[in-house]
């Protein structure tokens, strides 16, 4: 069975296994299927950035008091998903080095 309709090509169709009510896809279909969209699994957010202080608790006054996200750059809360313009990883690298990587010359 195909996810996708028959005019597609047969090489980019992903099989499926019917379980249930919920459709299973092979490991294998999946893993082609990422190659041919060019799946990135590790995008830019902000919850890889190099600026980015994550949610805690902590105790104040002997109460719990809960942080949310925050970038330590601008001390704005944002969410772990959300990027902005001076994105940098915990290498180095930045938003404009990870965009010329993907567009072609």
């Amino acid at each position: 069975m195909s996810n996708f309709d028959n005019t597609m090509d047969p090489d980019t169709r992903i099989k499926s296994v019917e379980s249930g009510k919920y459709k299973r896809f092979s490991k294998k279909s999946v893993k082609r299927f990422k190659q041919l969209i060019n799946f990135d699994s590790n995008p830019p957010a902000c919850f890889n950035c190099n600026f980015y202080s994550q949610d805690h608790v902590a105790m104040s006054n002997s109460l719990y008091k809960h942080h949310k996200g925050r970038c330590k750059l601008f001390s704005f809360i944002c969410q772990s998903t959300s990027v902005c313009d001076f994105w940098q990883s915990k290498l180095g690298e930045t938003l404009d080095n990870e965009i010329n990587k993907t567009q072609p010359n």
